[in-house]
């Protein structure tokens, strides 16, 4: 620990045996002593010459003009007080103590702050899928991409069913929202877990896992006890007295967050296996085989706030460097997209975006509104139109100039509003079984025996099957 008396002034204390001797002559008077005369016995009879009394003049307008500088510092210093401190610190270096004292004082809050700092997000962001587990070419094997289940466990089984699913030739991708808004959420997490299969998070998802993160960290080994003990005056409040007693312990959460909420209970109910199995759910699924992206909301084909035509931007770049031909040229601007693209690296983006603010003042901005904005894939589509290279549709006409770029198809949920929205480079398959609607599976590979609607990925024929729902997810 930081100990004042070790730096500063140095205090001398004589021996309890020695003997101290009596000055002989008076020591000459420093500027101490003049402004802060040591007691004496008898009073001084003795009056002051003009050369002290100019002396200590001399001294007290010094003092003063020095303290005055200060407080002038103090006054017009900007910002937080961790700010102030360091310029004081720049000002006075090593030497002036109070300083010193605060800085280490401000230096262990930041490093107890980080220490205290808990990971409930969790995010993992790009999983990248081989070709070999994407195997759509063998006679029998079949990739399903299924939309938005939320705990609509019945109708899932309905449509696996309607597909004759069969785990050794079929593998199945979910573009998230595994869970909340429908009634059987474990058992829809469990049906997953247990068949090992891949997807990605939705926006449903983050908070439950979330929550379950925060239940474990507050409370220990014996969390299911320490959430039970806590009482709510109603369904989303914590009662006043617990949220103090949460706020003693230092263990309270985000204000945002509803306390026996859909996603605490959900949270509070799944067993370990499940949440870790939400938890290793990565943003995004790369996919360079298909030359395709699995998110749950959206993603950007530039950086809204430039120009379109930035040599930054990745499709231009790419189409600059001659380098979007061939797979290696592809993988390194589908690679770009995700990595390049500062909003496509934001968590928020890949699991929640549903709209891009294309004029106006808010030009660039995005937005989880349906009705504000004009669609991600809209905006991605008029991008990848405009592409000349591998892959590009011939007969597709965009406004931005041509350029040799490769397109690359998203494939995504969480528009239920907007229904079934098949673009050529992206594929929304949210159609909003928790609603009374319908679940939709997009099929790819060996699609002999469906009888469903045509799509294409890519250079890839498929089909659309779906079935109906009831609403919540019956």
């Amino acid at each position: 620990m930081y100990d004042q008396s070790s730096s500063g002034r140095e205090e001398t204390r004589p021996s309890k045996h020695a003997t101290i001797p009596t000055p002989l002559h008076r020591r000459k008077s420093s500027l101490i002593d003049e402004l802060l005369p040591l007691p004496t016995s008898t009073p001084t009879r003795q009056s002051l010459s003009l050369g002290q009394i100019a002396r200590r003049t001399t001294s007290v307008g010094i003092i003063f003009i020095f303290l005055l500088c200060i407080s002038f510092l103090a006054i017009t210093t900007h910002g937080s007080p961790s700010q102030s401190s360091h310029s004081l610190k720049a000002i006075f270096g090593l030497g002036y103590q109070d300083g010193i004292v605060s800085w280490i004082a401000g230096d262990l809050e930041s490093e107890q702050h980080k220490t205290a700092k808990i990971d409930f997000e969790q995010y993992k962001m790009i999983l990248s899928l081989k070709a070999k587990d994407l195997d759509i070419t063998t006679p029998g094997k079949r990739l399903v991409f299924i939309g938005d289940i939320h705990g609509s466990f019945d109708p899932l089984q309905r449509l696996l069913s309607q597909l004759k699913y069969n785990s050794d030739h079929d593998k199945i991708i979910h573009v998230g929202d595994l869970v909340a808004k429908g009634d059987k959420n474990t058992q829809v997490l469990e049906w997953m877990r247990l068949h090992e299969i891949t997807g990605v998070r939705g926006n449903h998802d983050q908070p439950v896992l979330e929550w379950r993160a925060w239940m474990e960290w507050a409370g220990g080994d014996a969390w299911e006890d320490f959430v039970d003990s806590f009482q709510s005056d109603d369904e989303q409040d914590l009662r006043a007295d617990e949220q103090d007693r949460l706020e003693a312990m230092r263990k309270g959460f985000p204000k945002h967050w509803k306390w026996k909420s859909q996603h605490w209970k959900i949270a509070r109910e799944m067993t370990k296996a499940q949440y870790k199995y939400l938890v290793d759910l990565p943003l995004a699924l790369h996919m360079p085989s298909l030359h395709s992206i699995v998110v749950h909301a959206g993603m950007l084909p530039h950086d809204t706030y430039k120009s379109t035509e930035d040599p930054s931007q990745p499709l231009v770049s790419a189409a600059e460097t001659s380098s979007a031909s061939g797979n290696a040229g592809r993988l390194k601007e589908e690679l770009a997209l995700l990595l390049n693209i500062p909003q496509n690296k934001d968590p928020w983006t890949l699991i929640n975006l549903r709209s891009i603010y294309t004029k106006g003042k808010k030009k660039g901005k995005l937005t989880k509104s349906t009705k504000k904005g004009t669609p991600w894939s809209e905006v991605w589509q008029e991008e990848m139109s405009r592409c000349t290279g591998d892959g590009a549709k011939a007969l597709l006409r965009s406004k931005l100039p041509n350029i040799e770029c490769s397109p690359v198809t998203v494939l995504y949920g969480h528009a239920a509003a907007r229904g079934l929205d098949i673009k050529d480079f992206s594929k929304g398959i949210d159609t909003g079984c928790v609603y009374g609607h319908s679940l939709t599976a997009l099929v790819l590979g060996d699609t002999s025996g469906l009888d469903g609607e045509p799509v294409t990925v890519g250079d890839h024929q498929g089909v659309l099957i779906s079935t109906e729902c009831k609403k919540g997810g019956i």
